[in-house]
């Protein structure tokens, strides 16, 4: 009983955490947030080395040039529509240092809607408390979902 608890309790944190760092790319992109060291630390903690992506076209990226991306994008979105959102989080497999989540995200913008069927890999970092401050993003890969994909140019 206690390992179901904890496994429902980390899937809350997990759902948070995917929820809240989506919440602050809409932010930032939109240039909601202030392009402040401060405030982009959010990205640089929760992206732990030795993190990588694929992106839904198949572009592999490290850590630092996801980071510098992002942190390039503040306000590019800016006086857009543009909206992501978060749905289905689902906790796949769990161990004491490490668990896997997929995730639908969605995006609004000038040009459309899109969705992409997602996966991350999360380190946990020791501790006995379960949070989010534990949680590293190690490996994200996309998938563009066949019904929402970006219209071929």
């Amino acid at each position: 009983m206690r390992a179901r608890s904890a496994r429902l309790a980390w899937t809350t944190v997990v759902r948070e955490e995917i929820d809240d760092l989506h919440v602050f790319f809409q932010e930032w992109f939109l240039g909601e947030i202030p392009n402040e060291a401060g405030r982009f630390q959010r990205v640089e903690r929760a992206l732990g080395p030795p993190f990588s992506m694929i992106d839904p076209d198949g572009n592999s990226s490290e850590r630092d040039d996801v980071i510098t991306e992002i942190r390039d994008a503040h306000g590019s979105k800016a006086g857009e529509t543009f909206r992501i959102w978060v749905r289905f989080v689902r906790l796949r497999d769990m161990s004491d240092t490490r668990c896997l989540a997929t995730y639908e995200e969605w995006q609004e913008a000038e040009d459309g809607v899109t969705s992409r069927l997602s996966s991350v890999l999360f380190e946990i970092l020791p501790g006995t408390e379960i949070s989010r401050e534990r949680l590293r993003w190690l490996f994200v890969h996309e998938t563009w979902r066949a019904e929402k994909a970006p219209a071929e140019s």
